[in-house]
């Protein structure tokens, strides 16, 4: 490939772009130094953050590029065209991660380090993003204004109330944006005070990177591009598909449509929705999804070592960024693997056991890694790891405590027994609480619009979609299989967990409308329309009338007695019956949701445009979480803390009785249990004198504790010696409250003393029931802290 030092202006122009970018974010800081600006400032924000997704998505394709040239010696992936470009990209992006895991290890997660590393590797590959700008200003083709328009519209609101906007859900307020601030702090991903996420999140290389070349709010950006990314992958797979130019189109718009508000069953949604940008489940969930593209395409390609060579990196970061999606990728790749060999497809088969064998080395070496560093592989499965648990080194960083009592609480709600309730979950964990209604008018439909006889463009198209079918529809199946084992455990972490199955559970509605339907492209344009609605109307987040699953059975097999019975109708007049009949059902449907949907729509619209045109600043943002799911009314900042942050130093550590007490300003470090570990000498804290307790805290620089009334309060610590309602007025006093919230500190630097109506206050919380159990168990676990105890804490657990 020729390769010209003449770079076009367009070339330089998005070059130059790039370092004042990095000049902006590192000179004014808007996350630091401007949180509460409105105005210019912030369009000017948004816009650089805008510009850095492209300039992220040229930094994973130009790493992808050289890898593949690299590993495959060949120039098969330089193609211009889409899946060359998407093969190339997501190859990148896997590179990235395993370069950027080995970088998080060795502490060089530093912003000099990024800035020189990212401009250099611009600079190197300016040749090659000259020819693909030179290749779209020669190659042009007419613009397909239908398709484009269906696009660009959702797509803009996404990034309004997604892409762009502050958020991140109750999980994200609470820990994983600690612990990614945590990483950035310290420059590596060793295991800190955020100890768990050590096991989650250490390989989450590019939201680090992106984080250090912007600011804290990068890892929302990260997710973005993969999802824009995600989305030529199914306008790929379904433009292969099909002879129907608006159908891919129609793919991209309904999958990034309901990416921006993702609605749940009633118990997900109480705490949190899924689908949310900033935590690591939605990066994994999509670097699956590119998984099972790329073996669908082994099925069909010649080019067998680029693919195969895609597969392993993809496989390889998937193994790095999640041990819990990669075992799903894992029996996947496996079935795969089993599939080719009964096909006698060998190469195709030899390339999927190289995928299976590089996310089974990723996920043992990262497993061992954590057992060499804590003690323990991995924290998601004590039970099975507790026999070889090192407990000299998880007592070195101090985790014992942590680890067992982490395990305790998930263990506490028990399996969902095997019924009718758990299968609809699993048709939750499917997303067909989302598309299923999709899904329900496409096969009805198909009964009555299905020809037998085929055209011959038809046939030609339909291996194509039977292929995608087999790949898709099959890691489904898997999916609801393995649900009846694993879904039954904490089902609402396990639904937003299973995310991974919105986009195929899409793929596989629009693949069976042009199977059944590609030849009634006016009647399948209104189903789509219908199922839209239909879909839509599930906001509402009741379900729709036929919401069990038996009765779409009954359905289906009564629509199909009606059209034996009226066979002697022709189509003419069959067809207008039933999309009469089938078409106003799901409209009266949405309209009696639709107040519903407006309402929340409105709320996370508005607020994101308010955003984007500098009316709010980004602590308005945070503030202004109304109509996202599992949201409190003070978003992610509660306003006592917010006095309270004004009062104090930067960086000040604050120990929190709530985990609902939210604090995304700058530097203001609020920790609250289970997922902070207080101190390596908690059991003294939790048990000790109180006397000794204080000087370990202080040792600790724990200086201030906050408390509310109108907060629940589930940490056991208020149960212990030093902070009982007993002792605490003998060593704290109150730093700063409204009457209502209160700010603790050491009773000698205290502004005022706490006296005995408020102990009265703070008595009230130790009634909770739940706290007293955890209180009596945090006790026992501290005897089992040797190998002669591992058989007494079994027991003891069971």
């Amino acid at each position: 490939m020729y390769y010209s030092l003449k770079n076009s202006p367009l070339t330089w122009l998005f070059f130059i772009g790039y370092i004042i970018l990095l000049f902006f974010f590192n000179t004014i800081d808007v996350y630091h130094q401007h949180f509460f600006s409105t105005g210019s400032l912030i369009i000017l924000y948004n816009f650089f953050r805008v510009f850095f997704i492209l300039c992220l998505m040229w930094l994973c394709y130009i790493m992808g590029d050289y890898a593949l040239l690299f590993l495959t010696k060949q120039s098969e992936h330089r193609g211009y065209n889409l899946s060359s470009a998407l093969v190339t990209f997501f190859s990148g992006l896997s590179v990235w991660h395993i370069v950027l895991l080995g970088f998080g290890f060795a502490g060089w997660y530093t912003r000099p380090f990024f800035l020189v590393t990212t401009i250099a590797l611009f600079i190197v590959s300016l040749p090659r993003l000259d020819q693909w700008i030179r290749f779209f200003h020669t190659q042009r083709a007419p613009i397909y204004w239908p398709g484009l328009i269906l696009f660009l519209i959702p797509t803009f609101f996404f990034f309004v109330t997604k892409g762009l906007y502050p958020s991140g859900g109750h999980d994200y307020f609470t820990h994983y944006f600690a612990y990614y601030r945590e990483v950035i702090e310290t420059g590596n991903i060793m295991p800190g005070r955020l100890w768990y996420h050590f096991y989650y999140d250490k390989g989450m290389g590019l939201f680090f990177l992106s984080a250090l070349l912007t600011d804290l709010l990068g890892p929302q950006l990260v997710t973005t591009t993969m999802i824009l990314a995600t989305m030529g992958i199914i306008f790929s797979m379904i433009r292969q598909s099909t002879s129907w130019r608006l159908l891919p189109w129609i793919g991209i718009a309904l999958y990034i449509s309901f990416l921006i508000y993702t609605p749940g069953p009633p118990d997900a949604m109480r705490q949190t929705g899924w689908g949310d940008l900033e935590k690591s489940h939605e990066p994994a969930t999509l670097l699956l999804f590119a998984i099972i593209w790329i073996t669908c395409s082994l099925a069909r390609t010649t080019q067998w070592k680029l693919w195969r060579v895609a597969l392993i990196l993809n496989a390889s970061a998937l193994g790095i960024m999640s041990a819990a999606t990669s075992i799903f990728a894992g029996i996947y790749l496996g079935l795969t693997l089993l599939c080719f060999l009964i096909y006698k497809k060998k190469i195709a088969a030899m390339s999927v056991a190289c995928g299976l064998i590089a996310i089974s080395f990723w996920v043992a070496l990262l497993l061992l890694v954590n057992y060499l560093i804590t003690g323990l592989p991995d924290e998601q499965s004590v039970i099975f790891w507790w026999p070889i648990v090192n407990f000299d080194k998880v007592n070195e960083w101090g985790g014992l405590f942590e680890i067992i009592n982490l395990h305790s609480a998930r263990m506490a709600p028990g399996k969902l027994p095997i019924s009718i309730d758990l299968l609809k979950k699993i048709i939750t964990y499917l997303r067909l609480d989302l598309w299923g209604p999709l899904l329900f008018m496409v096969v009805i439909s198909s009964m009555f619009f299905w020809k037998k006889q085929r055209s011959t463009n038809v046939i030609a198209q339909d291996q194509h979609i039977k292929i995608a079918l087999v790949f898709c529809g099959g890691f489904l199946f898997l999916i609801f299989c393995l649900s009846f084992f694993i879904g039954r455990d904490q089902p609402v972490s396990f639904y937003r967990f299973t995310s991974f199955t919105y986009a195929p559970t899409l793929c596989c509605c629009l693949l069976l409308l042009s199977l059944f339907l590609s030849d009634h492209r006016k009647w399948s344009l209104f189903i789509l329309a219908l199922g839209f609605l239909a879909a839509f109307s599930t906001i509402k987040n009741k379900g729709l009338p036929f919401n069990n699953f038996y009765i779409l059975i009954s359905a289906l097999v009564f629509l199909s007695m009606m059209r034996a019975l009226f066979f002697h109708l022709s189509p003419s007049k069959l067809h207008p019956i039933f999309l009469t009949v089938l078409g106003g059902f799901f409209i009266w449907i949405t309209l009696h949701h639709f107040s519903f949907v407006n309402k929340t729509l409105n709320h996370t619209i508005k607020n994101g445009d308010r955003f984007l045109i500098g009316k709010y600043s980004i602590a308005d943002a945070y503030r202004h979480q109304e109509g996202r799911p599992g949201t409190m009314p003070w978003g992610g900042i509660y306003p006592p803390l917010e006095t309270i942050w004004q009062q104090l130093p930067p960086k000040t550590r604050i120990w929190s009785w709530h985990v609902h007490s939210y604090c995304m300003l700058p530097d203001c470090d609020v920790e609250s249990y289970t997922s902070f570990q207080m101190s390596r000498d908690e059991k003294m804290i939790f048990f000790g004198d109180p006397k000794q307790a204080k000087e370990l805290l202080k040792k600790e620089h724990l200086n201030y504790f906050f408390f509310s009334n109108q907060l629940d309060a589930k940490d056991p610590l208020i149960l212990s010696p030093l902070f009982s309602p007993k002792y605490i007025a003998d060593y704290l006093g109150i730093q700063w409250t409204d009457g209502t919230n209160t700010l603790l500190t050491w009773k000698e630097n205290a502004r005022m003393s706490i006296d005995a109506d408020w102990v009265k206050r703070y008595q009230e919380q130790n009634g909770n029931a739940l706290k007293q159990i955890w209180y009596s168990a945090i006790k026992k676990t501290f005897e089992f802290t040797d190998a002669s105890s591992r058989n007494k804490y079994l027991r003891f657990i069971d």
